[in-house]
């Protein structure tokens, strides 16, 4: 739904979270993510995370506006691991998504998104093999 998230989301709606309405999160990282802390049988709800995307580079939807079956979205951050990633995961689990956690979006059109593969409208032209790198370098402190 516009200007609240997605329908049923825990932060569906609280005003704090303008900014982040939807987090996005990359298939290709999470193969990553798996195959550095060797984990088998590991499903991607842990990880907190609204939609799951194959072939897309998040960098580039960054600070752009897109559309997903019908849904329009406004890329507006990226979303960083939080540390209790390490406790459902392993130790290292937040440290490897560091700059990969995803991103964070606005919805600027409500629509419906289903399971199963959908159509993504970009602004410009995406490079699918660059999926699985950071959404912006993050600065340690």
């Amino acid at each position: 739904m516009a200007g609240k998230g997605l329908k049923g989301d825990r932060f569906f709606g609280k005003s704090a979270r303008d900014e982040g309405q939807v987090t996005f999160f990359s298939i290709e990282v999470f193969e990553v993510f798996l195959a550095t802390l060797d984990l088998k049988d590991t499903t991607l709800e842990g990880l907190r995370r609204n939609i799951v995307i194959a072939g897309v580079p998040l960098k580039d939807l960054m600070d752009v506006e897109f559309e997903i079956d019908g849904g329009r979205f406004a890329g507006s951050g990226p979303a960083a691991p939080c540390s209790w990633m390490a406790c459902a995961y392993g130790p290292g689990a937040d440290k490897i998504l560091r700059g990969r956690g995803g991103m964070r979006a606005r919805v600027l059109v409500g629509g419906t998104i289903k399971r199963g593969p959908g159509l993504l409208h970009s602004p410009h032209p995406l490079d699918p093999s660059a999926s699985a790198q950071p959404v912006r370098e993050m600065k340690l402190p």
